[in-house]
Order: structure tokens, then C-alpha cells, then sequence
């Protein structure tokens, strides 16, 4: 199912929602509050899902999908903004530097707000600084036609080195990464 939702300042369009139901106001206050770290949340704690992500064994590519870690990533912001940082998605949590998890946590505060204003996963470069610019004139973005660096590229060339666009199963969505590029851990 999809599910949109619009309201003067936001407009956000989720697939596959966990539970769709009508609550009562202190539902809702409970059920926010089990909510981990969401970039696109005011006034979110990234120290939170640090401090889950720093003790854990499991891979950066199955943390950053956990909503028991943090919320709203989904598969192509992590395919992404790992490839954005040159980071191999196996590293384990408790082998990433926090200043690592600063870079990926300020990468998403940045790029998911645009794709609530496009309507569009923006984390092409290019892409991002057009959007940026055209939102900082009041004008409607344009997007160009590539996408993603890696998500959806499996077998295709990476644009940045040529090696081929792996993808790999993990944490049940397809991961897409460039085994050349994302050596860093």
C-alpha cells in the first residue's frame, strides 16, 4: 500500500507502512515515543541510534534499515549515502568511527527533507545542489534523469570508477554497492 500525507508544510509519501490505523491523541504520543532517531523529525537525538549502532555486531547496511536503530532510512537512502561516503556497507556498527556516523546522519538530515519536496530520492551531487538552489530562488525543482549512484545499477558500471554495481540481499531488500569505492570502513 501507499500512503500520502499533505499538510501546509510537508507533503510525505511512505510505501509499505508497519501499521495504518486511526488513533487517538495519546495513542499517537505513544507510539511516537518508540520511535528511534528520524532525520526528517524536529529536534531528533542521532546520539540515540549512535549508541545502538556503536555496541552492535551487525553490518552498517543492516543497522541503518533496523527501525529498532533509527527511523525512515529505507533501502535507497542507505545504498546511497554509504556509496556518498565511500563507506563498505559490511563494516560492522561497532567498527565505524562516530565520525562516520556524523557524516551519514548529516547526509540524511540533508537529503531526505528534498525528497519530501520532490517527491523524488535526490542524492545525485548535481542533483542535489540544482534542487538545493532552485528551493533557495522559490522555484520548483527540475530533476535530471540519473538518480542513484549505485541503487538499481546491479551489474551496471559504477559512475565514478567503472567496476561493476554489486548487489547483495541483506537485511531483506537488495543492497547495491561498488566493491572498488566503498573500501573505506
Amino acid at each position: 500500500g501507499r500512503l500520502r500525507l499533505a499538510t501546509g508544510a510537508h507533503d510525505a509519501a511512505r510505501r509499505g507502512p508497519n501499521l495504518c490505523a486511526r488513533l487517538a491523541p495519546a495513542q499517537v504520543d505513544a507510539g511516537t515515543e518508540r520511535l528511534r532517531p528520524d532525520p526528517l523529525r524536529p529536534e531528533p537525538d542521532p546520539d540515540l541510534a549512535w549508541r545502538r549502532i556503536s555496541r552492535s555486531g551487525r553490518t552498517v547496511a543492516e543497522l541503518l534499515m533496523a527501525q529498532s536503530v533509527l527511523a525512515g532510512v529505507g533501502n535507497v537512502y542507505r545504498s546511497e549515502v554509504l556509496f556518498r561516503h565511500r563507506l563498505s556497507p559490511f563494516t560492522e556498527g561497532r567498527n565505524l568511527k562516530r565520525a562516520s556516523w556524523r557524516l551519514i546522519w548529516g547526509d540524511l538530515e540533508r537529503l531526505m527533507p528534498l525528497g519530501v519536496v520532490t517527491g523524488r530520492i535526490v542524492t545525485v551531487d548535481e542533483q542535489v545542489l540544482d534542487v538545493e538552489a532552485a528551493l533557495g530562488r522559490g522555484e520548483v525543482p527540475r530533476l535530471t534523469e540519473r538518480s542513484s549512484y549505485v541503487y538499481k545499477r546491479g551489474g551496471m558500471p559504477c559512475v565514478v570508477c567503472g567496476s561493476k554495481v554489486r548487489t547483495r540481499l541483506v537485511a531483506g531488500r537488495n543492497l547495491f554497492w561498488c566493491g572498488r569505492c566503498q573500501r573505506r570502513r
